[in-house]
């Protein structure tokens, strides 16, 4: 994941506020606001630094299942909860890729060798 994906991500989950949020993006302002009830907290965040690289980042989060965009004109945006627990996911999948391509086949050598070992034995 890129520097810059990551920033926007942590941005949006601070905006967002919560996993099952709604966040409202204005285009025309650059803006990222929560999508609230009347008298509820809310948070606004500015992109205007982003405008050149803001929708390739947005699409990259989609692409990855970050965030999904509720609407054709990408106005609503929500954090998935893979972008909420980003670095769960992250750990989860080192941890995956060290079973299968490290313990498995330490494994089935072994298991390998003792067989050889055991014909050997009984010839």
């Amino acid at each position: 994941m890129t520097i810059q994906a990551l920033i926007l991500l942590s941005r949006l989950k601070k905006v967002q506020m919560n996993e099952a949020g709604t966040v409202y993006f204005d285009r025309d302002h650059l803006t990222f606001s929560t999508v609230h009830e009347e008298n509820a907290p809310s948070r606004e965040i500015s992109v205007k630094n982003w405008r050149y690289s803001l929708d390739s980042v947005l699409s990259y989060l989609k692409k990855r299942d970050l965030v999904m965009m509720d609407d054709l004109l990408g106005e609503y945006v929500r954090v998935t909860h893979d972008g909420w627990r980003i670095w769960q996911t992250a750990i989860s999948r080192l941890a995956w890729f060290l079973f299968s391509s490290i313990l498995v086949p330490v494994a089935v050598s072994a298991v390998t060798a003792l067989i050889a070992l055991w014909i050997a034995e009984w010839s």
